[in-house]
């Protein structure tokens, strides 16, 4: 937020924002180099934020980004961050980028090829275990539970089904995509009552652990599940789109120092990022995000330098609900991120459509229902 403030004196009016929209400050001549932290922030060309970056990084002697996720979705997430760094003409422009490295429904092809000329021009990677080489292993469970919502989850789901019919039906693209949207908002409702369909599973999960003498991070989406944990857990600290600074402060100060506070519930959005939780090593999560790295970030707040325990991440899943489908959404994203990055060989490239994820997961999920 600090660069429109101190380094953008106005933006003109243009049919379409680009940097020449945006009339820079002189103060950005003052640098010799730009160093970014969390450059998967500045993934899209399309935002404000990384037209700005972009243009104070302009002509600099040196450009450093610095990031643990720098692919979210797909291959797609490297454009605009090697622009930022002007070394996007390295791998032949836009247009070949594009073509050659961003093909098919995944937006993802030719991984090894792409981690090749990367680590070539401008990619170095080091690994937790090659720099922080005391730091215990963390280790992943995924735990499949009933859902309290069943009843309601059932009806949600047919309305998709309904939708689904529908658009398979439609021959009009402003009636296709109408429906779409609808499905969309639909599945966002699935979302929603499975994860308050998983409360009671995750009570009983926070009791087993803070009742024996443990520290917990619960990680979700939903006010109203913080609301539920909050009243079961009333001594439990938050960092949430609801607290100000102060408080999440005072909330991860608290859990820190004070062995009295077992609970710390945070939403991704607010807690995801930049803070140490390094006194619990259980960290569960009651809700998926969309990207493999929103849960690498999360993780990461307890698996970071200062951990002296093993840190074990358990994530809920309703059975039969759209959390499989999230599940396997993410570990293909994890598959892309880590084929370009160079942890793995191979991948294996599931159907995902990154502009009509929710519609894909929905004819996914119910292909043989409608």
């Amino acid at each position: 937020e600090s660069l429109k403030k101190y380094f953008v004196k106005r933006i003109k009016e243009h049919s379409r924002f680009t940097l020449r929209s945006i009339e820079f400050d002189e103060r950005i001549k003052l640098f010799r180099s730009v160093i970014i932290d969390e450059s998967h922030k500045c993934k899209s060309s399309h935002t404000q934020q990384s037209k700005f970056v972009q243009g104070i990084a302009q002509g600099k002697e040196y450009v450093l980004e610095l990031t643990g996720t720098p692919i979210v979705n797909n291959n797609e997430d490297l454009i605009q961050q090697l622009n930022i760094m002007d070394r996007l003409e390295d791998f032949g422009g836009y247009s070949k980028f594009v073509k050659r490295y961003c093909a098919g429904e995944n937006k993802a092809s030719h991984l090894r090829e792409l981690n090749y000329f990367l680590n070539k021009f401008c990619f170095f990677r080091r690994q937790k275990k090659d720099v922080l080489k005391q730091l215990p292993e963390k280790t992943r469970s995924y735990l499949v539970v009933d859902i309290e919502t069943r009843k309601e989850y059932n009806q949600a789901k047919a309305d998709v089904i309904k939708y689904l019919r529908d658009y398979k039906k439609a021959d009009d693209e402003k009636i296709q995509r109408a429906i779409r949207g609808a499905v969309m908002v639909q599945m966002g409702i699935l979302k929603q009552i499975s994860s308050k369909g998983k409360i009671k599973a995750a009570i009983d999960i926070i009791h087993n652990t803070i009742d024996g003498g443990q520290k917990l991070i619960v990680f979700c989406f939903l006010k109203q599940v913080v609301q539920e944990l909050k009243r079961e857990f009333p001594n439990a600290v938050t960092v949430t789109g609801d607290d100000d600074d102060k408080a999440k402060q005072r909330s991860v100060d608290a859990f820190q120092q004070d062995e009295s506070t077992k609970l710390i519930i945070l939403n991704y959005r607010s807690g995801g990022t930049g803070l140490t939780l390094t006194a619990a090593s259980n960290v569960l999560f009651i809700e998926f995000p969309w990207t493999y790295s929103d849960c690498c970030q999360a993780e990461d707040r307890a698996h970071r330098n200062g951990q002296k325990n093993a840190v074990t991440c358990t994530y809920l899943l309703g059975e039969n609900t759209i959390d499989e489908y999230m599940y396997n959404l993410i570990q293909t994203k994890k598959g892309i991120a880590n084929g370009v990055t160079g942890t793995i060989d191979n991948v294996e490239e599931k159907k995902v459509s990154t502009q009509q994820m929710l519609l894909n997961a929905a004819m996914d999920i119910f292909k043989d229902e409608y």
